[in-house]
């Protein structure tokens, strides 16, 4: 290592200076954003932030700081979901998972979420299921329980380990996605 690098490796950490938290800077999200969108970019395309993303962003309290901000801008690249609908689901997410996990989980899940993992319910094939339902989505014509409950323990897995879930589930399934949908939350609530 050359000699002015040594001299200011040994000297950095007594200059290390803590940034403040993003939300009492809100005013320069705009650009933090830009310089993230440089890196995110999966083709090296730019990528632009529309007003009402900024709005969003600018509206909302970061309490997982500039990390948060990271992984909401992954999954709204990864989904093709504005960041608006991204900070939606972080506010309903978080009370889904209070108290999972080890100890619990005291916080909304975005704290803890390195990547995402996304499950899919979607059965069988859609003809059989349209016949069997006369294209009536209203009841569910196959219960799977057991599908249920093994999508909500890997829920339940996920957060414990600090992994955000996304639960896809299609009428195909069991007959009709609301009514599964809720059996999936009641189940998803119950210790």
């Amino acid at each position: 290592m050359p000699a002015f690098a040594a001299a200011c490796s040994d000297d950095l950490p007594s200059r290390a200076q803590p940034l403040p938290p993003l939300r009492e800077h809100i005013e320069d999200i705009g650009t933090i954003v830009r310089q993230l969108f440089l890196a995110l970019s999966p083709d090296g395309r730019e990528l632009k932030l529309s007003a009402e993303d900024l709005e969003a962003l600018e509206g909302y309290d970061w309490p997982g700081n500039v990390r948060q901000l990271i992984k909401v801008l992954k999954r709204s690249l990864c989904l093709g979901l504005s960041i608006g609908k991204v900070l939606d689901e972080e506010r309903r997410l978080g009370p889904l998972v209070e108290g999972v996990g080890d100890g619990g989980v005291d916080a909304p899940l975005w704290p803890m979420t390195a990547e995402f993992v996304v499950i899919r319910l979607h059965g069988g094939g859609r003809e059989e299921m349209e016949k069997r339902t006369g294209r009536k989505w209203g009841q569910i014509v196959e219960p799977k329980p057991e599908g249920i409950r093994a999508a909500v323990e890997i829920v339940r897995d996920n957060a414990s380990r600090g992994a955000l879930t996304i639960v896809n589930i299609n009428n195909h399934y069991d007959g009709c996605a609301p009514l599964t949908t809720e059996r999936f939350l009641r189940l998803l609530r119950e210790d």
